[in-house]
């Protein structure tokens, strides 16, 4: 085991009008043990960077107190519920549904359907789409209820707290990522900064607030793009570690290799789901220690623990193959279709619209499920 020591000293209201209430919390059991550091009780806090591919599922758990960010795709609903139960737990204190895209929010209806579940937050942004309808309505069969949180609003998570620092109120058009919501979780000395999807001018609003961004880990904004995680915001994170949560040889070229190359050349070390599968950090207020999967390269499913230090980075280097960019990759959409599809899909209509995928996404344009995603 290795132990890095930590740099730092310290929608809805649209709900089918069924839904506006505050919601109760609620507990769950946990196995991390009780540390003490810098002189009081510190719980153990572990944050589970869940390996569901090209999409987001984060399980964080500390004291007898757990929170699901974000549940993958629609098929990996079945996956974070079996992830779950591995970890020993019954009961999910909160849960966060960042924004309504799929590859966020696809797999939490099962989540819900499962688990006993206090609070739950969404963005106040409206995208129907299939995954978002079924979310609803897996909320309301459980007599669920939603909260829209504000930035600056603070909830305690066993030892630790949490703070929501995005969105900030303002209009972001269509531009779905930017109402991503965003937290800065801290356990002790540690702090971890997770803020989904949020692109550069939600970036942007964060560092003008005036907030504290600086953390130790950084979750990398939309899996890697270049619509995120500009230059300004990973200053203002300083981080010493980041996590990219991305598919294998994903369509889109995620993670960007010019934000992999910033990242390096500021000496942050850095974790992929792609390349070393499920990433968990462990915090005891002071130090964090990190397990992986497997190691950088390696396809085995072996748990292993591992630190990363030159060699790993150059093996991840190694592994980055330029990708074209999807601004240059062409889908086709209809006027009254939620879907993208490739040319020679079967569900294509006869006079469909061609578009560029980047275009596509910001739309809130959904994959088709017959054909497959472009190469």
């Amino acid at each position: 085991m290795v132990i890095k020591k930590s740099k730092k000293s310290f929608f809805i209201v649209f709900i089918l009008s069924l839904i506006m209430l505050l919601a109760g919390g609620c507990s769950s059991p946990s196995t991390n043990p009780t540390q003490t550091t810098g002189g009081y009780t510190q719980e153990s806090m572990s944050v589970h960077f869940i390996d569901v591919g090209q999409a987001d599922a984060i399980f964080i758990q500390s004291g007898e107190e757990t929170m699901l960010i974000d549940g993958g795709n629609n098929a990996d609903g079945e996956a974070v519920v079996s992830y779950l139960k591995k970890q020993g737990v019954k009961e999910l204190t909160y849960i966060i549904g960042t924004h309504p895209h799929e590859d966020h929010i696809g797999g939490l209806d099962e989540v819900i359907n499962e688990f006993s579940v206090g609070k739950v937050f969404l963005t106040d942004f409206v995208l129907p789409n299939l995954s978002f309808e079924k979310l609803l309505l897996a909320i309301s069969e459980n007599n669920l209820q939603i909260l829209n949180p504000l930035p600056g609003d603070e909830y305690s998570l066993g030892s630790g707290k949490f703070t929501f620092i995005a969105p900030m109120k303002k209009d972001y058009g269509n531009k779905v990522n930017n109402y991503s919501l965003g937290i800065k979780l801290e356990n002790g000395n540690n702090v971890f900064l997770l803020t989904g999807d949020a692109e550069i001018e939600s970036e942007k609003d964060m560092i003008d607030s005036g907030m504290d961004l600086e953390a130790d880990v950084m979750k990398l904004n939309h899996h890697g793009s270049t619509t995120s995680n500009s230059e300004a915001f990973i200053e203002a994170v300083d981080p010493i570690y980041a996590v990219i949560t991305v598919g294998i040889d994903n369509p889109y070229g995620h993670p960007s290799s010019s934000i992999v190359t910033r990242l390096q050349d500021e000496d942050i070390q850095i974790y992929r789901t792609d390349l070393m599968g499920t990433v968990v950090i462990t915090s005891d207020g002071t130090n964090l220690t990190f397990h992986t999967e497997k190691k950088a390269g390696e396809k085995s499913s072996v748990k292993d623990e591992i630190v990363i230090n030159e060699t790993v980075l150059n093996e991840t280097e190694e592994v980055i193959k330029p990708v074209e960019s999807i601004e240059e990759i062409m889908v086709y959409v209809t006027k009254t279709g939620q879907k993208y599809h490739t040319v020679d899909c079967s569900y294509l209509k006869k006079t469909p619209d061609e578009i560029d995928l980047a275009e596509a996404l910001e739309r809130g344009y959904e994959p088709c499920s017959r054909c497959n995603p472009p190469q």
